[in-house]
């Protein structure tokens, strides 16, 4: 009861995913414990976050309306918080990879003499590799990130 207490406790603060992740991190621990003799029992495995935390919904981002394109540009250069975002924000919207496929990148994947961005099958959606074209506009943000 002590780890199902636990649970709706972060989740009554508004961390659901949080009181998800606490479960699962609980029950590693005792997976240990039980293996290297410091318990005799995982108390974690009788417990299912849908059991006992309320169900979340996973919400996408909505796009860009066409008539709001015009303004993105501009928005992300005066955009206020982290210039890793900044640029971040800028080279997907030049590149329209997934927020992931940016993060994940390995220099090198990268060939900017060739203009292009090879992206591993492994890394992506689809399980295909993907070239991504890399604008003048884009390849010129990239001393920025470096």
């Amino acid at each position: 009861m002590e780890l199902v207490q636990l649970a709706k406790r972060i989740e009554a603060r508004g961390a659901s995913d949080m009181a998800k992740r606490i479960l699962q991190i609980v029950g590693m621990i005792f997976r240990y414990a039980v293996a290297h003799g410091f318990s005799k029992r995982n108390p974690a495995t009788e417990i299912r976050p849908s059991d006992v935390l309320k169900p979340t919904r996973k919400t996408n981002m909505a796009r860009i309306d066409a008539k709001d394109l015009p303004i993105l540009p501009r928005s992300i250069e005066v955009y206020e918080g982290r210039q890793l975002t900044r640029l971040a924000m800028k080279l997907m919207a030049l590149t329209f990879v997934r927020t992931s496929e940016l993060i994940g990148a390995r220099w090198e994947e990268f060939d900017f003499e060739a203009r292009r961005w090879s992206i591993p099958a492994a890394r992506m959606k689809m399980k295909t590799p993907h070239i991504v074209p890399l604008s003048f506009q884009a390849i010129e943000a990239w001393p920025a990130v470096l």
